[in-house]
């Protein structure tokens, strides 16, 4: 797949795309581990990282029946998990591809499924505020729906879009029904979630696969 640089808009998913998933899941984890010592005096972040590591499907029902507290607190920690300011940062390959496209192409933009406060933190910490965010909370849209591709499509003209996410289950069939590039990002032992394609169809699996996204460069011209 060979792409002209200079008319082509690249757009980007968030999550286990540009960034590790599971570095913002441990930062929240541990100022939620950090709040709880500070307000109840107790140190359960080896409870917690052992919780994770056995795969717990609600850690922080555990934390609330560690301590003692009422089911209702479990609210308040989620929330705070969900908006302590991340201990993450874009691998210097993936800062590096960024600022190449916005130099030699029509620009870039980030589409997300999240909530706005979470993903918007998200985004400030990584270095990326600057950039043009379609978070589906904002826009009451979530992949695989066409509405934010097409209000991209519509606010950034340009000769061919590229769209780049890791989630073949949401990721590229809308891209693909409006007539864009997909690419998808190979997960590694470091995703959150499995990349399963079983029973997926045509329609949902990108155009390319890639192991790096600095391979990107190479299918520019």
């Amino acid at each position: 797949m060979i792409i002209r640089g200079r008319k082509s808009f690249w757009v980007f998913d968030l999550d286990d795309t540009l960034y590790k998933e599971v570095d913002f899941l441990r930062s929240g984890l541990a100022s939620v581990a950090n709040v709880i010592k500070k307000l109840y005096g107790k140190d359960i972040s080896s409870d917690i990282w052992e919780w994770h590591k056995n795969s717990e499907k609600d850690i922080f029902l555990k934390m609330c029946q560690a301590l003692n507290l009422t089911i209702e607190t479990k609210e308040s920690l989620l929330w705070h998990y969900r908006l302590h300011e991340p201990n993450i940062s874009l691998a210097a390959e993936v800062e590096e591809l960024l600022r190449w496209l916005n130099l030699n192409t029509k620009g870039i933009a980030i589409l997300t499924d999240g909530r706005s406060l979470t993903q918007k933190a998200k985004l400030l910490q990584l270095g990326l505020g600057h950039v043009p965010a379609y978070i589906s909370e904002e826009f009451a849209s979530e992949k695989p729906e066409l509405l934010r591709f097409e209000l991209i499509m519509a606010a950034y003209p340009a000769d061919s879009y590229i769209y780049v996410g890791d989630n073949p289950k949401k990721d590229f069939f809308a891209p693909k029904r409006l007539g864009w590039k997909t690419i998808g990002l190979i997960a590694d032992d470091r995703n959150i979630h499995l990349q399963d394609l079983g029973c997926l169809s045509e329609d949902y699996l990108p155009h390319l696969w890639i192991k790096k996204l600095s391979q990107i460069k190479s299918f520019i011209c």
